[in-house]
């Protein structure tokens, strides 16, 4: 049974995963575009002292031509770096430190996630038409990161300023020792070759008049050693937790199989319900959960026992009154004297505590909806702590907890172990905030999959669309480098199995021998309904004449009503005294049309039953590949 169940749900999560890479696949790349701002870079000046341990120092100095009224300029460095290079890939997390405002202008730096921000200027007044700013800063490559040989691979100017031009850019590149100038190129965005000169083997030189808009990027193949520096980028700390993560899910195992198993189901042939209990009651224990069509199939039994009679009525529609539709109107024959649960909350409410004696399904809307409510929570509460085992419960939470605490610190540690500033640099607050928007509904899913499970439910809609709430933050998460290409393996198998121990705390539930017993009686009852053979129906029907009347607020709240109406109408040999309509007054009693009737009158008296008061409010809303560079814009 538990394999047959979990091959349902693995099933339903690969689809999931299937229609995720569906639509990641869909989505095109977004093309660079550039905001036209009011600033004109007259000439850009770039001085990078390359250094041993891959570190730069960089200075730059920018004449500033502002078109109109400025407070200044902001600068914006990228901290993510992604190469493509000689066939390899490179992605990783430099850091920019040691920021100096040389010309003397007033600056703070700016919280911008994973990249470096800062806003030159004033707030308090506008700068002159023409201002030059120059700045230094030390970029941190974090080690070289080509494998086979060392490298630079820089954006002397970045992809991503406002500018409405950059007209001149001139640049000088000092190396700490000598390199084959052979192996140095320089390319535009564009794809442009730019010129340079040499001094010696150690500088790179020269200004271009080309358009740099879209980057200038340097890249010098060097000799393996050349720095003193070599990336490390290492899985190790996502294996350690993925370590724990299958330590875990072996002791939630061993829990479920120690205390966490379910006793089996046995189907026991039964002709009735178990004795005592309601429709709502019955159909509460197959479900695992209570529902509105459950509570409302309290409206048959009532009819049943003689407390309502049910009248079709049809009345006027449509915007000339031309058409008729079928409404239905309740008659209180008698005063209820029951003690079943819920029955004598329904007739109050139906009957709003007595004040009415006949109501329309127009009386019940937006009002009937509360007594559904209460009826609800009196059935949940009845059954309280008595269908699972309460030490098997506590086992099952703890390692649904768990389960969520390991992603958690799936995420955390992969974020850490990637030298991500994002958390590195101290922003504890919005790093907790930002990591919380991609955990939680993750974890949102783990519970809601645990619950499925628990409940029994096998239709895979469910567990495709939760599949999707953890699918679709993954994808969040690569995009924005919560983890690392290298660390995706360790990342994916972590996930999949804190999903697994999710799914298994559903299985941990125990069910209590009462509630086993309970549902064996109750299974075997609705099995009954749907295949009852011929002579067991001619059986009944000798015993019990009333049989389908009694049984028929029971088939509604177990879901087989049409298979049920199918079977047994034709025990229904003469029409109930408490529904009336054209099919059960004058000629030969229609058992099929009753039953048409009969299903379409539930439709309709559940619409009205659970309608609420609705409410609204906002209605409807409507070269550049190297590493640095960035850009900036005015203010």
């Amino acid at each position: 049974m538990i394999r047959s169940s979990l091959k349902h749900i693995l099933t339903s999560i690969l689809i999931a995963i299937l229609v995720a890479v569906a639509a990641g696949a869909a989505v095109m790349p977004f093309s660079q575009v550039h905001a036209a701002s009011n600033f004109i870079i007259k000439s850009m000046d770039i001085q990078m002292d390359v250094r041993e341990d891959d570190t730069y120092l960089i200075t730059e100095t920018l004449d500033v031509h502002f078109t109109a009224s400025s407070h200044g300029i902001y600068r914006e460095i990228p901290a993510y770096v992604s190469l493509d290079r000689d066939g390899q890939h490179s992605a990783f997390y430099a850091s920019v430190r040691d920021f100096e405002m040389l010309s003397g202008q007033k600056w703070e730096k700016e919280n911008d996630g994973s990249d470096f921000r800062i806003r030159i200027g004033d707030p308090d007044k506008y700068e002159k038409t023409d201002v030059t700013y120059k700045y230094s800063y030390v970029y941190d490559m974090k080690g070289d990161h080509l494998q086979g040989a060392d490298e630079v691979y820089h954006n002397l100017v970045g992809t991503d300023w406002e500018a409405k031009a950059i007209e001149k850019v001139s640049f000088r590149v000092t190396f700490p020792k000598d390199i084959d100038m052979n192996n140095v190129g320089m390319k535009t965005g564009n794809q442009e070759q730019v010129a340079f000169e040499t001094e010696g083997n150690r500088v790179v030189k020269g200004s271009t008049e080309q358009d740099t808009l879209r980057g200038l990027t340097i890249r010098a193949v060097l000799p393996e050693g050349y720095f003193t520096r070599q990336a490390k980028q290492s899985s190790a700390p996502l294996y350690v937790i993925v370590g724990l993560i299958i330590l875990f899910a072996a002791c939630g195992i061993y829990l479920w199989t120690r205390y966490g198993r379910d006793p089996a189901v046995v189907e026991t042939e039964e002709f009735y319900p178990p004795k005592g209990l309601s429709a709502p009651e019955v159909g509460y224990l197959d479900k695992g959960e209570v529902s509105a069509d459950h509570v409302i199939s309290i409206l048959l039994t009532l009819a049943d026992k003689g407390y309502i009679r049910i009248r079709e009525k049809e009345e006027k529609a449509g915007l000339r009154k031309k058409k008729t539709k079928t409404t239905y109107e309740f008659e209180q024959v008698k005063p209820y004297k029951g003690k079943v649960i819920g029955e004598a909350a329904f007739m109050r409410g139906l009957f709003d505590d007595g004040e009415r004696s006949v109501v329309t399904m127009k009386d019940l809307e937006d009002r009937f909806y509360k007594t559904v409510n209460e009826i609800e929570k009196a059935i949940v509460k009845r059954y309280e702590n008595k269908l699972y085992d309460e030490k098997a419960g506590v086992f099952a939470h703890v390692i649904l907890f768990g389960s969520s605490l390991l992603m958690a610190a799936l995420v955390i540690i992969s974020k850490i172990a990637n030298g991500s500033p994002f958390i590195m640099d101290g922003d504890f607050i919005m790093s907790i905030f930002l990591l919380l928007f991609q955990i939680v509904p993750i974890i949102v899913a783990f519970f809601a999959i645990a619950a499925r499970v628990k409940k029994g439910k096998r239709g895979p809609i469910g567990y495709i669309l939760w599949s999707l709430a953890i699918i679709l933050p993954l994808l969040t998460m690569r995009l924005f480098d919560t983890f690392m290409p290298y660390q995706t393996i360790p990342f994916l198998i972590g996930t999949a199995l804190c999903l697994l121990i999710a799914i298994l705390s559903g299985f941990c539930e125990k069910k209590t021998d009462y509630y086993t017993d309970l549902l064996g009686k109750i299974r075997g009852y609705k099995r009954f309904l749907k295949l009852a053979e011929k002579d067991r129906m001619e059986m009944l029907a000798e015993q019990d004449p009333e049989y389908y009347y009694k049984n028929l607020a029971f088939a509604f709240a177990l879901g087989v009503t049409a298979v049920y109406a199918e079977r047994f109408a034709s025990l229904a040999v003469k029409a109930p005294e408490w529904y009336v309509s054209g099919t059960t007054t004058g000629g030969s009693f229609d058992a099929s049309a009753f039953s048409n009737s009969l299903d379409s009158m539930m439709s309709s008296v559940g619409s009205s039953m659970t309608s609420s008061p609705s409410s609204s409010g906002g209605g409807s809303f409507s070269g550049g590949g190297g590493s640095g560079g960035g850009g900036g814009g005015s203010w």
